[in-house]
């Protein structure tokens, strides 16, 4: 079984309250849903791609109550690959700052650094 299916009865649900929490099945990761709503964004004195103040309408979303592991991210790459066409790829192993290597057939985290974001 795939740990990233593409199945879509393991979508949260649709109708939920503010703070509800859902458990992914594929992973045990936990999501928290974020109710629709409005915002006031922007700045009357900021820099110039801050203004102006206006008020943003937002859609509800799930998102993850915490951060995406580079164990997680290094099962994911394993799983789907890093696509690299066009010059658009999800892990940059030449950066300096990258976690991730490659080695030993797949994706790997740097040693002692799995469970860091």
């Amino acid at each position: 079984m795939s740990l990233f299916a593409d199945n879509v009865s393991e979508t949260p649900p649709i109708e939920a309250s503010a703070g509800d929490t859902w458990t992914r099945p594929a992973d045990g990761s936990v999501m928290i849903y974020v109710p629709a709503g409005e915002f006031v964004m922007g700045s009357a004195e900021g820099e110039r791609d801050e203004r102006p103040v206006h008020t943003l309408a937002m859609k509800s979303f799930w998102i993850d109550k915490y951060a995406v592991t580079n164990g997680q991210f290094v099962a994911f790459l394993n799983e789907k690959g890093n696509p690299e066409e066009g010059g658009v790829h999800w892990l940059d192993l030449g950066d300096r700052d990258c976690l991730i290597e490659r080695g030993d057939g797949g994706y790997q985290p740097n040693s002692n650094c799995a469970d860091h974001p």
